[in-house]
């Protein structure tokens, strides 16, 4: 079968993060609807999961190991060229400037879609300004919440025109997984890699404060955690929470588990779903376990309150451990009809804002767009 058209995806690496999980759904979608697809990246990491799985749906993956940031830009650049598509999309906070540097320098008519995916807090650093001005380099810049759009609208009035407001895709089970009997320990689970902005540490601080005094006992719940072990960077934290865990007799409690690329059976088997996040986009787990009729267990923070809804679970200040700690005595407390309840209203939110229909609409209309 002749493809459509082609379109190169840029992004860092293919580990167990929540944009590469977005990128290898989208592109599954994308090889269905008869595009040919490209996924280029420059870091190979332990954690490399979605490389087989593209490889599978027939997406072609090209890797390069390149540590020099000139380097890394002309050699993509020239990848580009030999490689080329009618439409570049690019992940993550490295890889869009990569590619805006690509366009301005190399490729001045590649027709560039940048994904920008940070939740907004405080006030503007100088690495965001460089952002948002090689920004303007793009054609279209797409977010995955409608709260960072507005926010970046403000930020960079200049690139208004520009933005475009791309929700994550979870595609929804059909048969949601709905519990049936009352659990002897309420099993809340987590998915995000072990970095500090992700909360963990406070997470674990405010259920050591809920056993400590607000009467929840070790045997009520466990808390099973995946995450990402293996990025230099996050060794000092992880080592501080491991620690905690210890000193606090949370063992039997809290589980620390590597990063999975498919935690469809650990969710089904589930209570709660749960991210502790300091500020986020659009969740990707979180909405996985909406999607399979979970209630959460989530920051109050970016657009989680709005993705979340007032039915669909317990929303937290994340920055506040007696916050977060009657929020976690007040979920793994609830009954089995205020779960059901909270699952069901979590899997309709799901079905208005996530579904693949509605949202490669979207993608299309862009690329409509840039023709």
């Amino acid at each position: 079968m002749v493809s459509k058209e082609s379109i190169t995806f840029l992004i860092d690496n293919l580990g167990s993060g929540g944009a590469q999980k977005q990128l290898y759904v989208l592109c599954s979608f994308l090889v269905k609807r008869n595009y040919e697809i490209r996924v280029v990246c420059y870091h190979v990491y332990g954690d490399d999961f979605y490389t087989g799985p593209l490889r599978k749906v027939g997406v072609t993956v090209d890797h390069f190991v390149l540590a020099s940031y000139f380097k890394r830009t002309r050699t993509i650049a020239q990848h580009l060229k030999e490689h080329p598509s009618q439409f570049v999309f690019s992940y993550l906070y490295g890889a869009n400037i990569l590619a805006c540097l690509v366009k301005l320098f190399w490729i001045p008519k590649m027709k560039l879609v940048v994904s920008d995916r940070m939740g907004v807090l405080g006030q503007p650093s100088l690495k965001d300004w460089i952002r948002y001005l090689l920004y303007s380099i793009a054609n279209k810049v797409f977010t995955n919440s409608f709260d960072i759009s507005e926010k970046l609208s403000l930020r960079a009035p200049w690139l208004k025109s520009k933005i475009t407001t791309f929700w994550n895709i979870v595609d929804l089970p059909e048969l949601p997984a709905t519990p049936s009997v009352e659990a002897l320990k309420t099993r809340i689970l987590t998915g995000a890699s072990f970095h500090y902005y992700k909360n963990h540490l406070r997470f674990i601080q405010a259920i050591d404060y809920a056993i400590k005094n607000l009467g929840v006992q070790t045997n009520q719940f466990e808390v099973i955690c995946f995450g990402n072990f293996m990025l230099p960077e996050n060794a000092e934290y992880i080592n501080q929470i491991k620690e905690y865990i210890l000193t606090n007799g949370l063992s039997d409690s809290v589980m620390l588990n590597e990063a999975k690329p498919n935690l469809e059976s650990e969710i089904r088997a589930c209570d709660f779903v749960a991210l502790p996040s300091l500020f986020e986009g659009c969740p990707n787990f979180v909405i996985e376990g909406m999607a399979w009729s979970k209630p959460v267990l989530v920051s109050n923070v970016c657009a989680n309150g709005y993705i979340v809804g007032h039915k669909g679970g317990y929303l937290f200040d994340p920055t506040s451990i007696e916050d977060m700690a009657m929020k976690f005595k007040s979920a793994i407390e609830s009954n089995i009809i205020a779960r059901i309840a909270m699952g069901e209203a979590n899997r309709t939110r799901c079905s208005e804002l996530f579904s693949a229909q509605r949202n490669l609409e979207i993608f299309e209309e862009t690329l409509d767009e840039l023709r």
